[in-house]
This record gives C-alpha cells, sequence and structure tokens, in this order.
C-alpha cells in the first residue's frame, strides 16, 4: 500500500481527508484493509483535535511589566530591585480551559498553587480597565467568573464564603483585551457543543 500511497501524493494532510471510497479509488481491494486504515484515520483525526485543544493559545506571567500593573510603590520597588520576592502567576490559554500557577516569593516555604479553569464551568467574563499605582495610570484586566468547586480559592480574604457567590479570577496584563476574545472564541464553540 506504501506505493500506492506515495504514486497517489497522498502526504499528512491528504492522509487526514481519505474516505474509505478513496481508498477503494487507491485498489485497496481487500475491505478489512480499508476497515483498518479507516479507523486509524479516525484516531489520528481524534489525537489531532486533542492536540489542537491542548495547544496553548496564549501565555503570560502576572505581575506584568509596567507601573500600571502593579499594585502600590512597595510591589513596583520589589519588581525592579528583587524580582524574586515578587509572587508571579504563569497564565496559559489553550481551546479547553485556562491554567495559571501561582508561585510564591523566594524567601517564602509555601506550596506552588495550580489551576485549571475549563470552559463548561464558565459563567461570565468581564473586561474592565482600573486605575493602579497611585491613581496615575490605568491597566486593562480581565475578571472570569467560574463556577468551580472550590470557589472559596479565589474568594476576597476576609469575608464569609458564600455558596452561590462567584469570586472572579483576575488576569491583570496588558494582552488582557486579546485574552478576553480568545477564551470567548473558545468559550461559545464549547458552548455550541454542548447544545
Amino acid at each position: 500500500m506504501a506505493e500506492q500511497f506515495s504514486v497517489n501524493k497522498i502526504n499528512g494532510k491528504c492522509l487526514m481527508l481519505l474516505t474509505e471510497g478513496h481508498l477503494h479509488e487507491l485498489g485497496i481491494s481487500c475491505v478489512g484493509d480499508r476497515i483498518l486504515l479507516s479507523e486509524l484515520v479516525g484516531l489520528l483525526k481524534k489525537k489531532k483535535r486533542e492536540v489542537d485543544l491542548s495547544a496553548s493559545k496564549w501565555s503570560g506571567v502576572t505581575p506584568a511589566p509596567g507601573i500600571a500593573y502593579k499594585e502600590d510603590c512597595g510591589e513596583c520597588c520589589l519588581a525592579y530591585f528583587c524580582p524574586c520576592c515578587l509572587p508571579k502567576t504563569y497564565w496559559r490559554v489553550t481551546g479547553q480551559g485556562v491554567f495559571y500557577k501561582r508561585e510564591p516569593p523566594c524567601g517564602l516555604w509555601t506550596e506552588v498553587r495550580t489551576e485549571y479553569m475549563d470552559y463548561r464551568f464558565f459563567k461570565d467574563l468581564e473586561l474592565k480597565t482600573t486605575r493602579k499605582f497611585l491613581c496615575c495610570c490605568t491597566a486593562t484586566e480581565l475578571e472570569m467568573y467560574v463556577d468551580d468547586h472550590d470557589s472559596s480559592a479565589a474568594q476576597k480574604e476576609g469575608e464569609p464564603p458564600n455558596p452561590g457567590a462567584f469570586y472572579p479570577h483576575v488576569l491583570r496584563h496588558p494582552e488582557a483585551r486579546n485574552v478576553e476574545q480568545l477564551i470567548r472564541n473558545a468559550w461559545n464553540k464549547v458552548r455550541l457543543v454542548a447544545e
């Protein structure tokens, strides 16, 4: 069969489009071979969809560079003089959901925390413009409201837990507007498939 594939210029893209009719045209007369090849092509298609969904569409780190994305003078000084003393959050947006990993400052013995937000559990997205750093700079942030089982993780400190409330996961980054569009498109695809 390899010779028939090379003579007919069946490359990777063509292989993904092959049907049982195409296999018959190629002269593969054995039904068992056609069934086996159709099954293998189906597995390749499934694997390609999985790879496309898990591929990173955007990744970034917060706090982002620039004084507009720092809370106050102290955080700005830490970022400039001792960047390892600043806690960081690493974000990755895929076709399945949003991953983020919070790393504590270098001197603390607290654990690294990893979260995954599946688009199936998203409730709302809100893009905001906020004033930071003594109200002289404008920062863009994206609030993601997710019905996650551990909503207390995103809960604001000092507030009592509220089982019906969704606390936002906040991404404050200069590219938040682009990230919001990426997430909204992927979220809409997931909702269309679910319906």
